[in-house]
Parts: structure tokens; sequence; C-alpha cells
């Protein structure tokens, strides 16, 4: 965690600066015209947009409330990526997956603390991953329905980010 918010406050110019700008624009644009401006994005569904903009009408503008979130959603991958590995491995194994290839990889601390939509929708697609792959090993309706609602929500997100639909799939 501390890794992700040291120095978390730099400009929305640091790295990817075009798409964080669109994102915080789309939130913007939301806090200050209402919540029934729904449109479907290019990128998707502004669910995450949503989320900040709310959290702006409670405490006011703050940037640094997309990238708490996002950091608070890499988490919760981080959550969801530690227990799809527990399913297929030992603990050692899914700790060792955890640390280095997904906790110190670089891109990922640096996209993890971003004003971007990646992490909401990393964190929905970890997730359903983990709940359709749960009920393959113990078939419950809860986990495919949850799996499915999740996966939905992914694929909503950010379109691009369909080809994590294809393990849930097969």
């Amino acid at each position: 965690v501390a890794i992700r918010l040291y120095q978390i406050y730099p400009a929305l110019l640091e790295l990817v600066p075009n798409r964080q700008i669109i994102d915080a624009v789309i939130v913007r644009g939301l806090y200050e015209r209402g919540f029934l401006q729904l449109k479907l994005h290019l990128f998707g569904f502004p669910l995450y947009h949503f989320i900040v903009a709310g959290i702006y009408k409670l405490i006011g503008v703050e940037e640094i409330v997309g990238r708490l979130l996002s950091v608070f959603f890499s988490l919760g991958s981080a959550i969801g990526f530690y227990r799809l590995m527990l399913l297929f491995g030992s603990k050692r194994q899914a700790w060792l997956g955890l640390v280095y290839f997904y906790l110190l990889s670089p891109v990922h601390i640096v996209i993890s603390r971003s004003f971007l939509v990646d992490e909401l929708t990393l964190f929905t697609g970890v997730v359903s991953l983990y709940l359709l792959a749960k009920n393959s090993i113990q078939p419950k309706r809860r986990w495919l329905w949850l799996g499915t609602v999740m996966m939905v929500v992914t694929l909503l997100s950010k379109f691009t980010f369909g080809y994590l639909m294809l393990p849930g799939i097969w």
C-alpha cells in the first residue's frame, strides 16, 4: 500500500495524460451537470466516473479521490488475485505470484495510482474469474451469478477488457 501512496499527488500529466484527463473531464461533467447525463462513452459505461462524482458531491472536488479509489480497487483486485491463485496452487505459490507478478510490477504500481477506470475494471475482472473458477470447483448458483454479474460489469466498465471474459467462458 505504501508504495502506491508515495507521492500520490502528482499532476494528471505524469503517465498516460490523455486518458487521465479524459476520465477527469467525464467526472467533472457528471459532477457539474448531474448524474442524469447517462451516456455510453467510447471506453464503456462510466461506473468509475459515477462513483468519483458521487464522492465529489459529498466532500468536494479533490483529484486525490480518483487516485485513492484506484488504489482501493487495486488492493481489492490483489485480494481477488491471491484467492484465485489459492484455488490452483499452494499458499506459497499464491503469495509469490501475488508479490512478484502483481504487487511489485512497476507498470501496475504506476497504473494503480492513476486517475483511470482500469483498476475498477481489473478488480471486477479478477473477482469474476475467481468466482467462476470457484463455481467450477464447488458448483453453487451464487458463485455463477455473482461471477457473471462481475463479468458483465467488467465488460461494461471498459469494452477493451472483454478479453478477460475468455477464461471465464472457457
